[in-house]
């Protein structure tokens, strides 16, 4: 207890030190209260909720026996409460949580191409954030989309008819967010992309992607006006059950536009935040950090502060976005974890797919499948209590579509003089990495591994080469070139001597212990069918 208050109290000490050196300090003040007719008003009756978080971007206070806080701001701050375990925060007509008010007297800097806030005025007497009691069971869903980058209406179309139909009314999830490029350069399109979100029926957390950025920003400061006109502040934290989320732009402009590299971190006041917000966490909370960029793509230095500020921690998950393939990592002490076991990293498939790339369908859908061979689609996180379950669900396709199996259809029933069998059997598990098993039978027979590799998926591939011997333009547009898989696994086929037809099954034991199959049909056929054999 002595080693936590003196931790708030070096916090406390860095955020003085910050705001004595800001200009234009004032202090504002309100009250975190339970909005009990949903009006969002704090009326007499209503009454406070004492020992809530809210915060200006840098500091944390927490309220008092009344509900009141007090924090300072300067000409350029986002107030926000963090939302307790047991409340949730109003939404608007967009399913978009309301929990923050925005604080910038001038507003935002207008030599933006895209419009960002407009001037707030005068600081408000009280600035006041409603909670509504709410019961949160012990184990509930959380809806993640990365990257859904519509770049025009078309794309608008696409994300609705692959991904925004299908979870139209989603009752498996209690809310979403999503990992950044929302839209992709066109900041005009927020309007309609989130007329599309709401159809969801969930309240979404929006997170700060390099292509939901103002490109012309001059500093990194200013660079999420635009996405802050809209969705609010771009870095804040939450809490459900035992779940602690944190939110934050990892993006660092103009280093990220103008291609001289560094473009991802984290500036000093950010740090701040996290710091200051995670002060008040307990130790046995899940911490599931998320952003757009993932850990490897950071400045060294940044990274390895992430570390630090995880160590306490033994429960915790950082998500990300931005790769358009999908991949886990697992960081340990070789890359500067100095935490408890290893520290999981989850970054998450594109809704967008491989940017809407591929050959069109009979419905006008590009195939949008990713350089690694994953199909568009998005992701769910499990919480039960501190713990975490991960799942990945391929757009269109249900629930227990885990893997793509790529295998010859027919096999010959001998090989001739004894020649060797060159058939492999390769299996993309979506949502796999180095901490899952696969084993393959055919028809009943004993199980055998199948080899992780690190390789092109075959399937992918294929889609290419279409592209590549077709003698005419194909509706659609080219994907990108193939990247190589860490979902993929490998075997040699046996032979199979009775002719017919046969049924190759893939076994799967993912990272948490839950197993998986799917079935393969394949025929096999007298080699004396094939046309001018040699004996």
């Amino acid at each position: 207890m002595l080693k936590l208050t003196m931790e708030k109290w070096v916090g406390c000490l860095l955020v003085l030190s910050c705001a004595l050196n800001s200009a234009a300090q004032e202090m504002a003040t309100g009250y975190v209260f339970e909005d009990t007719n949903g009006n969002r008003l704090r009326e007499a009756t209503e009454p406070g909720v004492p020992k809530v978080q809210v915060s200006n971007g840098i500091q944390v206070a927490e309220t008092d026996a009344e509900g009141r806080y007090e924090l300072p701001v300067g000409d350029d701050n986002v107030l926000f409460v963090i939302k307790p375990a047991g409340y949730r925060v109003p939404t608007d007509t967009n399913n978009l949580p309301q929990f923050y008010y925005i604080h910038k007297p001038k507003g935002s800097p207008t030599y933006l191409k895209y419009k960002g806030v407009a001037p707030t005025g005068q600081l408000p007497k009280s600035v006041d954030f409603a909670l509504v009691p709410q019961d949160e069971p012990d184990s509930l869903r959380m809806l993640i989309l990365a990257d859904p980058q519509p770049r025009g209406t078309d794309e608008l179309y696409y994300l609705d008819k692959s991904v925004i139909e299908e979870l139209q009314g989603n009752k498996e999830a209690w809310f979403a967010i999503t990992l950044g490029d929302n839209v992709s350069d066109n900041l005009d399109l927020n309007r309609p992309y989130l007329q599309l979100i709401r159809k969801i029926g969930l309240p979404v957390y929006h997170i700060v992607g390099n292509h939901d950025a103002n490109q012309d920003a001059r500093t990194d400061e200013v660079a999420d006006e635009t996405f802050e006109s809209y969705y609010g502040p771009a870095n804040y934290s939450l809490n459900v059950g035992d779940v602690h989320l944190v939110l934050l732009d990892n993006l660092m402009f103009p280093a990220y536009s103008d291609g001289q590299g560094g473009g991802a971190g984290f500036r000093e006041d950010q740090f701040q935040f996290i710091h200051n917000d995670l002060q008040w966490v307990d130790h046995d909370k899940l911490v599931v950090l998320a952003f757009h960029v993932p850990l490897a793509g950071l400045r060294d230095s940044d990274r390895q502060r992430i570390f630090k500020l995880l160590e306490p921690f033994p429960n915790r998950l950082i998500l990300s976005g931005h790769t358009h393939v999908q991949r886990q990592y697992f960081y340990t002490e070789e890359d500067g974890w100095k935490g408890q076991g290893v520290l999981h990293e989850y970054n998450v498939g594109a809704a967008s797919g491989n940017w809407n790339s591929g050959k069109m369908n009979e419905h006008g859908m590009p195939d949008a499948t990713m350089s690694d061979g994953t199909p568009r689609g998005y992701a769910y996180a499990t919480f039960s209590g501190n713990q975490y379950v991960l799942d990945y669900q391929v757009a269109g396709r249900n629930s227990d579509h885990r893997m793509g199996i790529y295998m010859p259809k027919v096999l010959p029933d001998r090989i001739p003089h004894g020649r060797f069998n060159s058939a492999r059997v390769y299996v993309n598990y979506y949502l796999g990495g180095e901490a899952d098993s696969l084993w393959y039978r055919i028809n009943e027979g004993p199980w055998t591994a199948l080899k992780r590799i690190v390789d092109y998926d075959p399937h992918y591939l294929g889609l290419l080469q279409e592209w590549d011997r077709s003698d005419t333009l194909l509706a659609g547009r080219r994907p990108s070139n193939a990247s190589k898989s860490s979902h993929l696994w490998v075997a040699t086929l046996p032979p199979v001597h009775l002719m017919g037809d046969h049924t190759l099954e893939i076994r799967v034991k993912d990272m948490f212990g839950r197993w998986f199959t799917e079935k393969k049909a394949f025929r096999v056929a007298s080699y004396k069918e094939i046309p001018n054999h040699q004996q």
